[in-house]
């Protein structure tokens, strides 16, 4: 169990200064994110840290009761507002709903932010059940939800200059050569 902690102990803070990084990025932005987007990502960097300190509490052999909770809690709710602001393109008119063009947008890059959040939106409400009612069952299915929005996330943060495995495009052009030769 220590090494597990440990291992948790530094993805928390891995997590931490990711999201940390991520609000510092916004604020010398000329061009930022909506309010909601960024307000979800800073609960995330708070339910991070609740997370870091129940680790560390835990491993210093700390009772701290709520920590889970309450970080499960900024998850969900930032989860909700990051659901809320990566909602993809809309039709025009509503007739467009029920179109096959649009229907099939949903499945589109347009969306894949949209049904990340909405995947870390799942999994955080079940780690949150957790946090009351504990099963490994919950630990396994929030941590399959997480996984599919992280890849959601992935491909929706792809460009044409940076690929799904953050490879620049004349890194991928210099390895096609060496796999032709």
């Amino acid at each position: 169990p220590r090494l597990s902690l440990t291992v948790n102990c530094v993805f928390d803070f891995v997590y931490v200064s990711a999201y940390a990084f991520f609000m510092f990025v916004y604020s010398k932005m000329t061009t930022r994110p909506s309010i909601a987007y960024m307000t979800g990502v800073l609960l995330y960097l708070a339910g991070y840290i609740a997370f870091a300190v129940l680790t560390l509490a835990t491993i210093f052999d700390i009772t701290l009761p709520n920590c889970y909770s309450v970080g499960g809690f900024l998850f969900v709710f930032g989860s909700a507002l990051l659901v809320w602001a990566t909602v993809g393109p809309l039709p025009k008119k509503l007739s467009d709903v029920a179109t096959v063009s649009f229907l099939r947008s949903l499945l589109g890059k347009g969306w894949s932010l949209f049904w990340g959040s909405s995947a870390f939106l799942v999994g955080s409400c079940i780690f949150t059940h957790d946090s009351f009612n504990s099963s490994p069952n919950n630990a396994i299915v929030g941590y399959s939800f997480f996984v599919i929005g992280r890849l959601y996330f992935l491909w929706g943060s792809s460009t044409e200059e940076v690929d799904l495995l953050l490879r620049t495009k004349e890194r991928r052009r210099l390895r096609s050569l060496s796999i032709d030769d």
